[in-house]
């Protein structure tokens, strides 16, 4: 679950066709729609938070990736009202994604690990999903390993929710991704059914941005003299000098010294970057990790509430049986959007899937999760 998410994106709504099914049949199939007091697993197997990651160039646009193979289908990219062709990234493309997703995370990591974030998530889809009506009667279950725990054998059919949630490409939102499956036992079916979901799909929640303010003449000087303290020449010069001592062609002397020029070559990077008067991605992804991290991570604690309430929403949308577009009215959205904010919140469109974007932004998902 969620080890690779193809993030199959669309401006209008659509996230991922169900899996085993086509969307109209998912719709209209009994199955879905005829839950009664079915109990309900919910798994919560995430410790800290992660990042999303694909590729990001010069102006911190994602460049959105699949990750295949893939269990379950998904459909192509539309961002701003223009498509977005998704390519394959070679292997150090993609390590490179991944080093700068974790670079910038590392720090929120750190400052958030007593701030119980996945308590804050957790509750929050505790609360949102009490009132579903298939629910009453059944009970809902939190689990760290679906797969290790299912309900008694006389249960014949219930539904999976496995939400995890991470920082966008950018770094700017919040984005809760649930994949959610119902298990059932139908007449003449597999004996296998415990462990082939009937229905799976995917709910996805993004959080207003954060803003951050332009770059100022501090904050340059500021990245300045960051840069310049963890720079330490003495070592650098007296390494030049290790190596020119050091036979010509011996091959791990080469790799050393290709490290050292790698070295040498990002310390003046840096000092540019620090020295320009705008933010670059790199610049802008610390400060939205440091921004959401702030004051015992109250930013980040409040998206995944808000997220958690959207879950609950969608996941009843999900197996309403309903199939036409559902837009929110602007005082049923969650408590993080003033009602002076702008708001879009998309939530069933016609092929079944379920999505809820707070704010007028594109959506800002990568395939890949930096803690898989």
């Amino acid at each position: 679950m969620h080890r690779k998410l193809l993030a199959s994106l669309c401006l209008a709504g659509a996230v991922a066709l169900p899996h085993n099914a086509h969307a109209g049949d998912v719709n209209n199939a009994s199955y879905v729609t005829g839950l009664q007091q079915t109990p309900m697993l919910l798994v919560m197997d995430q410790t800290a938070v992660e990042a999303l990651y694909a590729g990001i160039n010069g102006n911190a646009t994602p460049t959105l990736t699949p990750a295949y193979p893939m269990s379950w289908s998904g459909i192509g990219v539309n961002v701003a009202g223009g498509a977005l062709g998704m390519a394959f990234v070679s292997a150090a493309e993609k390590a490179g994604n991944h080093k700068f997703a974790e670079q910038h995370i590392a720090r929120l990591r750190e400052v958030s690990k007593g701030s119980a974030l996945p308590e804050q998530l957790q509750q929050a889809v505790l609360e949102s999903t009490r009132d579903i009506a298939w629910l009453e009667g059944g009970t809902t279950q939190v689990v760290a390993d679906a797969k290790k725990t299912e309900p008694s054998q006389d249960i014949t059919s219930w539904v999976t929710i496995h939400p995890r949630f991470a920082l966008s490409t950018d770094f700017s939102h919040v984005v809760v991704l649930a994949e959610v499956e119902l298990f059932h036992q139908q007449v003449g079916g597999s004996s296998d059914w415990r462990h082939k979901p009937v229905f799976h799909n995917t709910l996805v929640f993004q959080s207003q941005s954060l803003h951050i303010a332009d770059k100022t003449p501090a904050d340059t000087e500021r990245m300045i003299a960051e840069e310049n303290a963890q720079w330490n020449q003495p070592a650098i010069d007296a390494e030049i000098d290790d190596l020119n001592k050091q036979p010509r062609f011996d091959a791990t002397v080469a790799k050393r010294r290709r490290a050292l020029v790698d070295r040498i070559e990002q310390h003046k990077k840096n000092l540019v970057a620090a020295k320009s008067p705008a933010w670059d991605a790199s610049q802008l992804a610390y400060e939205y990790a440091r921004a959401w991290g702030d004051h015992d991570a109250v930013a980040l604690k409040q998206a995944l509430h808000d997220g958690g309430i959207e879950l609950g929403k969608m996941l009843a949308l999900t197996f309403s049986g309903r199939h036409d577009n559902v837009d929110m009215p602007p005082g049923d959205t969650a408590s993080a959007a003033s009602d002076e904010a702008p708001k879009r919140l998309d939530y069933l469109q016609p092929n079944g899937d379920v999505m809820s974007i707070l704010g007028n932004d594109k959506l800002m998902v990568g395939p890949y999760f930096t803690g898989s």
